[in-house]
């Protein structure tokens, strides 16, 4: 049975660290802080209580912002993601679901992508920049994906606000 629960930070810590490049990574502090304030889930993903993945999220106002979604190394390409990422978006089955990928400008990126259509969830053309999160990095480059719906022409700017004001804490 799959379940998305709070587990082991230090595990989930190990596969975030190692699943994103360190200009996406916030600090151990500030990913402690949020989810204090409850601002993020940072979830394990478990089937039969093994863990297998990672997922960050936020429920905002008017829909769910994947933060953070990566397998363990040992699962990735088994087809595990793809039965987690449906199970998760059942689950929030009455909501929009949005998250950022990187620029289809390389072969990981379009394969990402392509991972990320396959679950349903639907490429939006429109620019947006993630702003640098750490001390480490700059702005990114991105693109917003959604499920169940395109939002590149009715929602996207709403969406892009929203992620500027309560992800990213733009004025």
């Amino acid at each position: 049975m799959i379940q998305i629960t709070e587990g082991n930070f230090q595990e989930l810590w190990e596969i975030y660290s190692y699943s994103f490049p360190l200009s996406e990574q916030r600090t151990k502090d500030d990913i402690l802080q949020l989810i204090e304030e409850g601002e993020l889930s940072f979830h394990g993903i478990y089937e039969d209580d093994k863990l297998y993945g990672l997922i960050a999220y936020r429920q905002l106002s008017n829909f769910i912002y994947i933060e953070y979604y990566a397998m363990a190394d040992s699962v990735r390409g088994t087809g595990l993601g793809t039965r987690f990422l449906n199970f998760f978006t059942q689950q929030f089955r009455h909501y929009c679901i949005v998250l950022e990928v990187e620029k289809p400008t390389s072969e990981i990126n379009k394969k990402r992508i392509t991972f990320y259509e396959r679950c349903g969830f639907k490429f939006n053309q429109n620019e947006f920049e993630q702003p640098a999160i750490n001390s480490e990095s700059g702005p990114v480059p991105m693109n917003l994906m959604s499920w169940p719906i395109q939002i590149e022409d009715t929602g996207f700017e709403m969406v892009k606000d929203i992620l500027y004001k309560r992800v990213y804490h733009l004025v």
